[in-house]
């Protein structure tokens, strides 16, 4: 039996337990439940190489248990409606652009959108204690996915959706290796989620226990090598000082920009590595390929009237290399930049409006979902984000974190751990008792 097959069989089954979870959980932990079965939905089957009747009925699914999850739910943070609304409105206006223009296909898009702002309401309604299953979820799913990694590239197990284009592309990193991908469907998907859980574990809002943490860090930092994706190790590595910076009052700013310039010189002096990172990523074929996209901006803000302000439609990448708005480099027709392309398919109303999102969201966050949303859009300058599915809706993930209840953080103890009652149970809330021992 193929690992396809597989798949779908535990598809199947899954689907049947995060039904029966939906319907049978205690109502206090509907909510959660389903939150931590949709992001499970998106990391193994929500992916552009699995087959879209699969993708789409775990969109489809997720929707249901959600809805019914919050049907049941006994209880309800105050997240932030204008933020959810927002989003919405995101969404509304790449669907209405691509039902005007034709530039992608409706039927897969709308379930794919109702997902997403399904997800985000839910996200937004999430208790402090929904949210610490939520963000651990993902944590212990990218661990997951790394073990997966390290049997691709170590004992030679086929990933299940199979290889993107059915290129085995080499790790940067170890050049020796192949890139890993677990059920992401790419390497730079695969890194993404990665370096999204390294930015979470070490941000460690719901407090785990130091042991926990530790593992699990080590372990999506394994992945993120595995993955070869030196993008998600640098915007990894900006939102991790960024989440230290933010932590520094007012009138200790300026002492800890000293520490911040004082490190730089240090890892200047001794070369920890980082250096040579930075050099192979701008000398690399992708630097160049990328940098074409920045270039085609004076280009796409040559247009005119309609294309100029919405765009040429979601999906529409190809045409803009057609009509050489984009300059086609390694014969590869793809953006590559997300800023880029949503500013030639949803224009400069689609462009301002997502990065109103992410500054409003960076704004109410707590300062870890401030460093996550710093990761998420260090990593637009990578790829397309929701052109792959599963990344783009892990980026609306953090991005509802904003939305919900306290911007994401002011939790009570964390319910997957166990903790002493006076424990506090996020970095971002006042310190009112001392910290459990078992905590970080």
């Amino acid at each position: 039996m193929n690992t396809s097959a597989v798949a779908l069989i535990g598809a199947a089954i899954g689907a049947l337990a995060l039904t029966a979870l939906a319907v049978l959980a205690p109502p206090h932990r509907a909510r959660a439940f389903a939150l931590v079965g949709a992001v499970c939905l998106v990391v193994v089957v929500a992916q552009n190489n699995a087959p879209s009747v699969v993708r789409n009925g775990a969109f489809a699914l997720g929707i249901a248990v959600l809805v019914v999850a919050e049907l049941r739910s006994s209880l309800r943070g105050r997240g932030s409606p204008m933020l959810v609304a927002a989003i919405v409105a995101w969404w509304g206006l790449v669907v209405l652009v691509v039902a005007l223009t034709g530039s992608y296909s409706l039927e897969p898009l709308a379930v794919q959108v109702a997902f997403i702002v399904t997800m985000v309401w839910s996200i937004s309604r999430a208790t402090p204690s929904d949210l610490s299953w939520l963000v651990t979820s993902i944590i212990v799913l990218a661990a997951a996915q790394t073990l997966l990694g390290l049997a691709e590239v170590f004992a030679g197990v086929d990933p299940i959706w199979g290889y993107r284009g059915g290129l085995r592309r080499d790790n940067p990193f170890v050049p020796d290796l192949v890139r890993a991908q677990g059920t992401m469907g790419h390497p730079i998907v695969f890194g993404y989620l990665q370096g999204l859980a390294v930015v979470l574990a070490w941000a460690n809002p719901f407090r785990m226990p130091q042991w926990a943490r530790l593992l699990l860090l080590a372990l999506t930092v394994t992945g993120v090598v595995l993955s070869g994706t030196r993008s998600a190790a640098l915007a990894a590595a900006v939102a991790i000082v960024a989440h230290v910076v933010l932590r520094i009052e007012a009138f200790q700013l300026l002492r800890g920009l000293f520490l911040l310039v004082a490190a730089a010189v240090l890892v200047a002096v001794l070369d920890f590595g980082l250096t040579q990172l930075v050099l192979d990523t701008i000398d690399s074929g992708s630097w160049i390929h990328r940098l074409g996209s920045l270039q085609a901006v004076p280009n796409l803000l040559e247009r005119s009237g309609w294309e100029l302000w919405w765009g040429s439609g979601y999906g529409s990448e190809r045409e803009l290399f057609a009509r050489g708005y984009i300059v086609l480099t390694y014969g590869l027709p793809v953006v590559d930049n997300f800023f880029v392309y949503l500013l030639g398919t949803t224009g400069i109303v689609g462009l301002c409006l997502m990065l109103g999102i992410l500054v409003f969201a960076f704004l109410r966050g707590n300062r870890y979902v401030k460093a996550a949303v710093i990761y998420v859009a260090g990593m637009f300058f990578s790829f397309d984000t929701t052109v792959w599915f599963s990344s783009g809706v892990l980026l609306f993930v953090v991005l509802g974190l904003a939305a919900a209840t306290g911007g994401g953080g002011a939790a009570p103890p964390s319910p997957l751990w166990r903790r002493r009652p006076d424990a506090v149970s996020t970095d971002d809330a006042p310190q009112r008792a001392a910290p459990s021992p078992l905590s970080v």
